[in-house]
């Protein structure tokens, strides 16, 4: 895990190593800002309404190297309307983004091919679609203290073809108020199909905007999901310390080699959390579950833990507030397991 975290401190230190010799300029945003290579890009002040005409973005960061977007007090403002970018980074390497607010747009800042990425204190609001997407190659991806409220996903990454990786990811101190929360989503379209590696989130808060449910919908808190998930394509995750309150599915993951899961806070109203085929070491320790069903079936506290090599499952504690046929810690199909100090 330390790995990433080596390489994006690297990163960054290169980059203010740069400062000296990066050209510096300050403007108002416009349609179609394109910075240049080795830029620092400061925003003035003030609320812009601008629609992105071109679905690129708004802001574009396409081939670009030693960039950065510093804002002040800047807030930009879309039409709300499908195919609209606050910012599009692609294909890009070493790429800071500060102090951003990006509001009405399908997605806020969209993330491909890319390396060596900081999107740090900024702002999303009302994004028809997510706050901050990815896709494709990413490595070496901070993503810290950004505030995204009132959006269908907060923060969504994937892999979807063959050979597409991400490794070294970290998302650390965010607060989202989504339909989904954070999404690691890994679609294998065959054996050579992409992967995540080396994934770190830690201290998020994430909160549900809730709905009137008549069925279990798969809105998700902090999520690793594979599709399918035959795999093991999501590799080496950690998730400590989060707050996750109201969605019906809280901390779900499956497909994963080598899990950790400490710390974390989930209130859900269908399953709190569940491990499905997951290889290598799982350690899920001191996380506090609790269970708040409305529904009227089976509703699962913590569920699966699917074969792997060792296992450790203690010091939880899992709470069953309200629901019907509810259980709190429910296991199957278990090799080389230990639990022990759990409270139900």
């Amino acid at each position: 895990m330390r790995k990433g975290l080596v390489l994006v401190f690297l990163a960054t230190f290169s980059l203010l190593l740069l400062g000296n010799s990066i050209n510096a300029l300050a403007i108002a945003p416009y349609e179609g800002l394109a910075p240049e290579n080795n830029s620092v890009v400061i925003l003035d002040a003030g609320t812009y309404y601008i629609n992105d005409t071109g679905g690129d973005g708004v802001i574009e960061i396409i081939g670009k190297e030693n960039v950065t977007i510093v804002c002040n007090g800047t807030e930009i403002i879309g039409n709300g309307e499908d195919i609209t970018f606050g910012m599009w980074i692609h294909n890009s390497y070493n790429i800071t983004v500060e102090n951003c607010t990006f509001k009405k747009y399908w997605k806020g800042i969209d993330l491909k091919d890319s390396q060596l990425v900081i999107i740090r204190n900024n702002t999303l609001e009302e994004m028809s679609m997510t706050g901050i997407y990815g896709e494709a190659n990413l490595t070496n991806l901070i993503i810290e203290n950004n505030r995204i409220d009132q959006t269908l996903a907060g923060i969504w990454l994937r892999t979807l073809v063959s050979y597409e990786e991400g490794k070294h990811i970290i998302i650390r101190e965010n607060w989202v108020r989504a339909k989904h929360g954070i999404r690691i989503v890994s679609h294998p379209s065959d054996e050579f199909g992409g992967y995540w590696d080396d994934v770190n989130i830690t201290n998020n808060e994430v909160i549900w905007i809730p709905e009137e449910l008549e069925e279990v919908k798969v809105f998700i808190g902090i999520g690793f999901l594979e599709y399918p998930w035959y795999r093991n394509s999501l590799r080496n995750i950690y998730v400590k310390g989060n707050r996750i309150e109201g969605f019906p599915y809280g901390l779900p993951c499956r497909g994963i080699i080598n899990l950790t899961k400490i710390n974390n806070w989930v209130n859900a109203s269908y399953f709190t959390t569940y491990s499905l085929n997951v290889k290598g070491e799982l350690l899920e320790e001191n996380n506090t579950y609790i269970l708040n069903s409305p529904l009227t079936y089976v509703a699962v506290g913590a569920y699966g833990l699917e074969t792997y090599t060792k296992g450790q499952i203690k010091r939880n504690r899992y709470e069953v507030e309200r629901g019907n046929s509810t259980y709190g810690l429910y296991l199957y199909d278990s090799n080389n397991q230990t639990y022990h100090y759990n409270l139900m």
